[in-house]
């Protein structure tokens, strides 16, 4: 935790409000020792009135190592703790109508549809379905309880955020009443709120990527093999310190663990310093690499037309690197390659050679023959 960054006076001030921030870099060779220890201020940080952008240049804060050790004695009030912004997905919540999410969610029925009809074995969501239920629903069986149980153990996946409740509800209410005859009806509505709703998750998360919408469940492999990670949100990190600050009596011994009391505690706590704010909505997942695509793709269509749903185009949110340097652009793809040639111990030179040339000698590398004129 650390003082408000326009604070330029005494920190320890009764009126100054404490932030959470996340230790970057220690430079023991600073020229200025007020410059030895690096902080950046986390993205959850609420600053309002002020703007939400108005720290985005000085986010960054560097202190010597005195200072410190001040701070990091300084008993802290919890009056004087800031205030942090919850993420839109953790509460419950409506998306606005005009989210691209619903038209996506509403052009996926009919490709769902066709999915839960066909139910190919080759389908890696399909194919944990079968492996769990090996017989059919009937009419009489309740397994409200075997479907929570699939979807948060044996799936594996807790992929929902709160404020899709709604729409991902109201989806499956129209593909349970999509029903192809073919199909049991108890059985469709168990595959529709298992299978249906696992994809739904999924496409959820391609949206936030910024990837194609494709219901094929490569994504869910890609997850698997941790292709696609979940971020480790700033808001997670902001609770931690804050309560490390804060030391609930809770939290002192285990004499005083009281479940009970810790909930209300941190009940209490957030009615206090967390502030939901509906634009406030960090990225969750994280593509690492590209996974293989082993099988055709199920695209959505936009409300019945030949193109593909929208996603929206959106700019990243601030990362935790140390620099906010700009994403490097994507080059254009070039016909020449840049060949290296030793000219002596400790030179080189370089000649361009053009990539047929390369690819034609079947070797993977040229000879180069160099003029020294």
């Amino acid at each position: 935790m650390l003082p408000d960054p326009l604070v330029k006076g005494d920190w320890r001030g009764k009126d100054v409000k404490w932030y959470p921030a996340r230790f970057l870099k220690h430079h023991p060779q600073a020229r200025n020792p007020k410059r030895e220890f690096e902080f950046r201020y986390l993205d959850c940080i609420d600053w309002s009135p002020r703007e939400d952008n108005f720290l985005a240049p000085t986010r960054h804060c560097t202190h010597d190592r005195e200072t410190c050790q001040e701070m990091l004695n300084f008993k802290l009030p919890r009056t004087q703790i800031g205030n942090i912004r919850i993420p839109a997905f953790y509460v419950e919540s409506d998306l606005p109508e005009d989210h691209p999410l619903i038209e996506i969610y509403a052009a996926a029925v009919a490709p769902l549809v066709k999915l839960l009809v066909s139910f190919p074995d080759d389908h890696p969501v399909v194919h944990l379905y079968k492996s769990f239920y090996t017989e059919l629903a009937t009419e009489e069986e309740e397994d409200d309880s075997a479907i929570k149980t699939w979807t948060s153990k044996f799936c594996a996946l807790k992929l929902t955020a709160k404020d899709l409740s709604t729409p991902v509800r109201r989806t499956l209410t129209q593909l349970v009443e999509s029903r192809a005859v073919s199909v049991p009806y108890a059985e469709w509505r168990r595959r529709a709120r298992t299978v249906g709703r696992v994809l739904l998750w999924l496409l959820a998360i391609q949206y936030e990527l910024e990837e194609p919408l494709n219901l094929n469940g490569d994504t869910w492999e890609d997850i698997q093999q941790q292709a696609i990670i979940s971020t480790n949100l700033d808001y997670h990190r902001a609770l931690a310190a804050i309560l490390v600050v804060a030391r609930p009596k809770e939290l002192r011994h285990k004499k005083y663990w009281d479940p009970e009391a810790f909930r209300a505690f941190i009940t209490d706590f957030r009615s206090k310093h967390a502030v939901h704010v509906p634009s406030y909505r960090p990225l969750r997942w994280t593509r690492i690499y590209a996974g293989e695509k082993v099988r055709p793709p199920i695209p959505i269509s936009a409300l019945g037309s030949t193109e593909e749903a929208p996603t929206k185009r959106r700019s990243r949110p601030d990362t935790d690197d140390e620099e906010d340097t700009p994403a490097p652009k994507r080059q254009a793809a070039s016909r020449i390659l840049r060949a290296r040639v030793p000219k002596g111990p400790q030179q080189e030179k370089v000649v361009a050679v053009p990539v047929d040339r390369i690819v034609a000698s079947g070797k993977g590398w040229v000879e180069v023959e160099w003029d020294e004129s």
